[in-house]
This record gives structure tokens, sequence and C-alpha cells, in this order.
């Protein structure tokens, strides 16, 4: 940890992931309660003891494994979940559920963030923990009984930047029952995703079972992407030949 001298100062400090994400999350959830107050201020408030904050993080451990992944940190070493463990004050059992609202349960995020792992558009490595929860199939605020419902099939992790992507119908997706999701792209691009959580393949497969398949899924995204692309420059060309305009653009929300 270093200090910066003068008249205002910088604390910089270098901390494993999985405790500056619970550092952060207390400062948060400090400026969260009261209006106006500075991330900065909470912290000073927070070391003097003039305020104190409510956090949950949800951990997810296999039973029987030494290891876990903290949601927003990713997985930890043997040592760090242990310390995590001492900490736990609910365990809670994990099931796909349906809501009739628009906005997912805090259970039902958990549970999605857990399956998903990392933002689901193909390559991106965002972790859910910064990710927006959205509908695969859009929910129809006017009419929901035409819409896509809130269940958890229905729900993936996107950053904020490849949700946008979606929205502008750039891409469009295709769920299976495993949680696997083909992404077709308007320039004939498709890829193949699959979650990469804790409880990704819950029940059906241990956590290195999954990181395997995680892998080999990568691979073959990328093997994908290169044959997909070479196939969409051949339908660009001849598109271009008989017509000049310019391809749709879309400026992101």
């Amino acid at each position: 940890m270093t200090l910066n001298g003068g008249k205002y100062s910088q604390i910089i400090a270098t901390l494993r992931s999985d405790r500056a994400l619970e550092i952060m999350s207390a400062i948060g959830s400090a400026s969260r309660a009261r209006e106006g107050m500075t991330q900065a201020q909470a912290l000073v408030d927070l070391v003097s003891g003039n305020t104190s904050a409510d956090v949950t993080l949800n951990i997810y451990r296999e039973p029987g494994s030494d290891k876990a992944w903290l949601d927003g940190a990713g997985w930890l070493s043997a040592l760090a979940t242990q310390q995590w463990m001492t900490k736990v004050t609910h365990l809670c059992l994990s099931a796909d559920s349906a809501t009739d609202s628009y906005r997912p349960t805090e259970a039902q995020i958990a549970r999605v963030r857990g399956r998903d792992g990392t933002c689901r558009f193909p390559g991106c490595e965002v972790l859910a923990h910064h990710c927006d929860v959205d509908h695969i199939q859009p929910f129809n605020l006017e009419n929901p009984q035409d819409g896509g419902p809130t269940d958890t099939q229905n729900l993936h992790c996107l950053c904020r930047k490849h949700h946008n992507l979606k929205t502008h119908h750039l891409w469009e997706i295709t769920s299976l029952r495993d949680a696997t999701e083909v992404w077709s792209s308007v320039d004939g691009t498709v890829a193949t995703t699959v979650p990469s959580g804790p409880m990704a393949g819950f029940g059906c497969q241990t956590f290195d079972q999954r990181a395997t398949r995680r892998t080999k899924a990568r691979q073959q995204h990328y093997i994908d992407w290169l044959m997909s692309f070479s196939v969409s420059d051949t339908e660009i060309i001849e598109s271009t030949e008989a017509d000049d305009s310019d391809s749709p653009e879309s400026e992101a929300e």
C-alpha cells in the first residue's frame, strides 16, 4: 500500500481479487445508503467507524470440494475458500424458477450468474457479476403472456456492450436446454457458447469436467468463428456487387 503526499492523496493498494471485491462492495453499499455520499467519504466513514455496510456475496461450492467460486472474483484458491467458508451465514439450494415480474428475483440472479460465469457473448470474458441479467426472448411489458418469461431458462448474463448489440438485433440467439447458446449475426456469422460458471451442468458434471468442457467449447468457437467469417465474406462481396448501399450500423445505447 502506498500513500501519495500533498494536499490531496491517493491510497493505492494491491489486494487479492476476492478481498478487493469485499472492500469495494462495502464502500459501494455505504455510499448508496446516503444521498450524495462519495465512495471516498464512504471509505473514510467505514474506517473511522462512523458507518457500517451490509453486503451479501454469493459463494458457490460443490460438496466435498476444497475450492469455491465467488461471484465477482471467480475461482478461489483452497486457502481463500477456507477463509471465506468461515464467513458463511446462510446456505441455499439453487434451482430453476420463474416469476411473473419483469425483474428477476435475487435467487434467480444468483443462479444465472453462477451458471454463466461470464458474459455469454462469444469470446467475452467479462465476469457475470458485472453483467446485466437479460431476457433471451424479450419480456413484453404491455402483455407479458406474449413475451419471453422471466425464468432462469430464459435469462442469461450479458455485459452492457453486448447487451446493446442484442437489443439492436445485430445478433439472434437460440438457447438449448443445457444452456448452450447459438449466436447468429446479421452477416451470417454463427458461434456457439456454453456457460462457464460453477453451476453449469450442475448435477451432471464435476467442476473439473465443466472446466474441460469450457476449454473444448472455446476451441470449437474459434473454429466456427473462422469458418463462418469465410462464408460471410463471400456473402458480403456478392451483396455489394448487387447493392452499393452501406451496411446497417447501430449506435450503442
